[in-house]
This record gives structure tokens, C-alpha cells and sequence, in this order.
């Protein structure tokens, strides 16, 4: 027991978020990466480096997913 934290994780005070999505109804400035859905932007900070640590991760097991010619990742916006 106590070998690994919480399954839920806002449930621990003590642990922090995988990842910090933000959101606005105006496109964020200074992002790392965002996109825009029903006329509100979803995004991670650029200065959030857990957060593009974690988004970087999951990137790149969706990568080891692919196969054949065609395959794709997932459509991301990264702006500047």
C-alpha cells in the first residue's frame, strides 16, 4: 500500500495535474500548443513545463500507435 498516488488525482491535495488546459474565449498569445472549438480556445501555457512534458509524452505514444504509409497522428495547432 501507498506505492503509488491517488487513481483520481484531484482528490490529492499534495499531487499535481498532468496537464493544465486552459481556456478563453480569445486566442491565447503566448501558447505552447491550442485549438480553437465552438468559438473558445483550449490551450497549454508555454510556460507550463509539466504540462507540455506530459502533452509531448502522449504525442509520442500516439506516434508508436501508427502503422502503414498513411497512418496520422492527431491534427494539433502549435502557435507561436
Amino acid at each position: 500500500m501507498g506505492r503509488t498516488g491517488s487513481t483520481f488525482r484531484g482528490t490529492d491535495p499534495e499531487l499535481e495535474p498532468l496537464v493544465r488546459v486552459k481556456v478563453s474565449e480569445e486566442r491565447p498569445e503566448d501558447s505552447y500548443v491550442a485549438i480553437q472549438n465552438r468559438n473558445h480556445w483550449y490551450y497549454i501555457e508555454d510556460t507550463d513545463m509539466a504540462s507540455k512534458r506530459t502533452f509531448a509524452i502522449v504525442q509520442i505514444l500516439l506516434s508508436l500507435t501508427d502503422s502503414g504509409e498513411t497512418a496520422r497522428g492527431p491534427v494539433v495547432s502549435i502557435t507561436n
